[in-house]
């Protein structure tokens, strides 16, 4: 696995559904032949950056940088099919936000109606 954390990014507390997401978020980024792999640039830190009920202050939320001219960062040619790419192998329960920086990404069960 191919993944680092930005210095400062505290990782207590992240829950396990999260490492899973963070695993598969890893695979795209190889699978894309991104330069430096993925960069965490937040997970349970943040404190004053992130809104209130922020699913970061749990541990199921996490922001990835897609700046490219960042290591880490994804080419703006590539960034869709990623972001795609993405949101198709985590699911239904995840929701993908894409920043102009970075993406955020979180576990939220959705409930079945």
């Amino acid at each position: 696995m191919n993944f680092h954390l930005k210095r400062g990014v505290s990782c207590v507390g992240v829950r396990p559904e999260l490492l899973i997401g963070l695993m598969i978020a890893e695979s795209v980024w190889h699978e894309h032949s991104i330069p430096g792999g993925l960069v965490i640039t937040s997970l349970t830190d943040g404190r004053g950056i992130h809104q209130d009920g922020s699913l970061h202050f749990v541990g199921l939320g996490a922001d990835l940088r897609t700046n490219p001219a960042l290591q880490g960062g994804v080419p703006m040619s590539v960034l869709p099919d990623l972001v795609r790419r993405l949101r198709s192998e985590l699911g239904d329960e995840w929701d993908v936000i894409q920043h102009s920086t970075h993406m955020h990404i979180e576990y939220q069960l959705k409930r079945k109606e």
